[in-house]
């Protein structure tokens, strides 16, 4: 038997939700992304660039200061 999985459940944030959730700019989320240790998460392609939640948050709490 296979688990069927929520797609309604799963939570994204665009770009613009996500630079206002780090405060940063498009440069700084491009430089994130292509760091090379611990670089941001790789956005999913919906119809527009998405980032999942959970590694969103993820990625937060190990780049904690």
């Amino acid at each position: 038997m296979t688990a069927a999985i929520d797609l309604t459940k799963i939570v994204y944030f665009d770009t613009d939700e996500i630079l206002a959730l780090l405060k940063i700019s498009v440069a700084t989320l491009w430089r994130y992304r292509h760091q090379d240790i611990n670089p941001f998460p790789k956005p999913i392609w919906l119809g527009k660039n998405v980032y999942l939640e959970t590694e969103v948050m993820t990625w937060m709490l190990a780049n904690r200061r």
